[in-house]
C-alpha cells in the first residue's frame, strides 16, 4: 500500500494542454476549485499574449486548474513563483519551465 506521510504534501496531477480552448464555449474557460462551477473570460488566445509575470488566478486560467491545485504547484515548488508585495506572481519564463518539465 502507498501512503503519503503526513508531513509530505501530495500534489494532485495536472492535465497540460495549454491553451487548448474549446470553441463552442465563446471566449469562456471553465474552471473547477473547491467541488463549484466558474466560468471566467479568456484572457489570453496565443503563447505571445501572455504578460511577463502572471496572478494564481491567471495560471488557475490558462491550465484550466482550481486555486487549492495551482497554490499547490506554487508552495511544492514545482511552478516557481516570485512575492511581490503581498501578490504571489509567475514569471512566463517559469510557466514554460513548468509545461516543458525543467526544474
Amino acid at each position: 500500500m502507498n501512503t503519503v506521510k503526513p508531513t509530505e504534501r501530495h500534489v494532485p496531477h495536472v492535465d497540460l494542454q495549454f491553451l487548448v480552448k474549446d470553441s463552442s464555449k465563446e471566449n469562456t474557460c471553465d474552471m473547477q476549485g473547491a467541488g463549484e462551477n466558474h466560468e471566467a473570460e479568456m484572457k489570453y488566445r496565443a503563447f505571445d499574449e501572455l504578460p511577463l509575470s502572471m496572478s494564481v488566478e491567471d495560471v488557475m486560467l490558462i491550465l484550466g486548474i482550481g486555486r487549492n491545485t495551482a497554490y499547490a504547484l506554487v508552495r511544492s515548488g514545482k511552478l516557481r513563483s516570485i512575492r511581490i508585495g503581498r501578490q504571489l506572481r509567475i514569471t512566463k519564463e517559469a510557466m514554460v519551465a513548468f509545461l516543458r518539465g525543467i526544474e
